[in-house]
């Protein structure tokens, strides 16, 4: 269809449900396209240079009415015909353009806080978002009015080799991961080609490194005097009572730090969960809350049971709340440094996790069950089989576990421990 183009013929198109184009008839290759909805977007069709009919011809988009009006449409489309004319390539340019401006913005106004990249990371509901940002902004604290394009692979490398040497493994570990993942965002979003970091391999570990991390292991099961000191102490903790409170519910339940800190008081429920098959009063951890990104429950013994009921009733959602802020509990160094000299044990709150599964075995426990009781999941192609959540051999698991735990620290619910049947 070809037609002098005009407001009035613009407002008279007929929306078919199906797309076609206008032509005008004073402008080669100057047209409207009618979209499905309706929408009317001006285009220009053209050659490059030199280029025969053989070549396809490019569509340059100019704009969309009303917002663009057909005589600003008529003469950008004039204006970038000269361009042709002249050897430029407008559809060229224009994409040279939008990179250029794209690659011109700073590692400062990407890192930003309340930036796209923090945006990015909170869209994702990463659960480490704040951790992952800290580490980028930290270790590129020099270089942030560089851009993305800018930083070579050495730049990247000199700071990780820096944390290593300076002997801070974690941490180089965690940049590297974390760096990583913001070049992949950036290659993706058009600021870089490529991630200059892809393919990067950590050297082999020599026989005295592996004879050092044998020596050094991180992390421990706690033995029997330990729990009972550690328990008495949390007991003892006039100063944070909720933080001994939550050191118990560690000991008892085996969650992770972070699970067992942002716990709330909706978590406990009896309603029956037909989907992950749990019955009986519970405490069920947000999938949003796990560090695993997936759903766990534990069943409420009655150690558990005693714990929860003693905590003070607040307005704070969360079970724990910090007495100060009523928000998630916070400060762990010094609290748990206090415990530590207050019990005259040397532990971390997560080998309270690593003893709950650790005890878990040693009663005889499947080893399926146990990974299943502190929130382990499935490797991939089992689980997306195997839909079974065995929460009657979970239930069981616990109360052996939790009655076990009682007799080592001499409490009420004490006795003799019955052994599990098998699932």
């Amino acid at each position: 269809m070809r037609k002098k183009l005009t407001e009035s013929v613009l407002k008279n198109l007929e929306i078919t449900g199906e797309r076609y184009a206008v032509r005008d008839i004073e402008l080669r290759g100057f047209s409207v396209r009618v979209g499905r909805s309706g929408t009317k977007s001006f285009y220009l069709d053209y050659r490059p240079k030199g280029a025969g009919r053989s070549v396809a011809a490019t569509s340059l988009q100019l704009g969309t009415w009303p917002g663009v009006s057909v005589v600003d449409a008529r003469a950008l489309a004039s204006a970038h015909k000269t361009r042709v004319v002249a050897g430029g390539n407008p559809s060229v340019e224009r994409r040279e353009a939008a990179r250029a401006q794209t690659q011109a913005v700073t590692l400062r106004e990407l890192l930003a806080e309340g930036g796209v990249y923090e945006k990015e990371l909170l869209h994702r509901r990463l659960v480490n978002w704040k951790t992952a940002l800290s580490s980028l902004r930290r270790n590129l604290e020099g270089v942030m009015a560089l851009t993305p394009a800018d930083m070579r692979r050495k730049d990247y490398a000199d700071r990780i080799t820096a944390l290593n040497h300076a002997g801070k493994e974690g941490a180089a570990t965690d940049f590297r991961k974390f760096a990583n993942s913001f070049i992949e965002w950036c290659v993706n979003q058009g600021h870089v080609e490529h991630n200059v970091l892809a393919g990067w391999k950590l050297p082999p570990k020599t026989r005295e490194q592996r004879v050092d991390e044998q020596e050094e292991e991180n992390g421990r099961a706690l033995e029997d005097w330990e729990i009972k000191a550690v328990w008495r102490a949390a007991e003892r903790d006039r100063l944070r009572p909720v933080f001994g409170a939550l050191v118990k519910t560690y000991l008892l339940t085996g969650f992770r730090r972070t699970e067992g800190a942002r716990l709330k008081r909706s978590a406990i429920t009896a309603a029956p969960n037909k989907k992950l098959g749990l019955t009986g009063e519970r405490v069920e951890i947000n999938a949003r809350d796990a560090k695993n990104g997936f759903a766990h429950a534990v069943p409420m013994t009655e150690p558990l049971r005693a714990v929860v009921r003693a905590q003070p009733k607040t307005t704070s959602e969360f079970l724990f709340a910090s007495p100060r802020t009523g928000k998630a509990m916070s400060g762990w160094t010094k609290m748990v440094a206090r415990l530590q000299e207050a019990s005259g044990v040397d532990f971390t709150l997560h080998d309270l996790r690593r003893t709950c599964r650790t005890r878990l075995s040693m009663l005889g426990v499947d080893n399926d069950i146990a990974e299943l009781c502190i929130g382990h999941v499935r490797p991939d192609l089992e689980r997306r089989y195997n839909k079974f959540t065995a929460w009657e051999a979970r239930v069981e698991a616990f109360e052996k576990y939790n009655a076990h735990i009682m007799e080592i620290i001499g409490g009420p619910q004490g006795g003799k421990v019955i052994p599990l049947h098998a699932a």
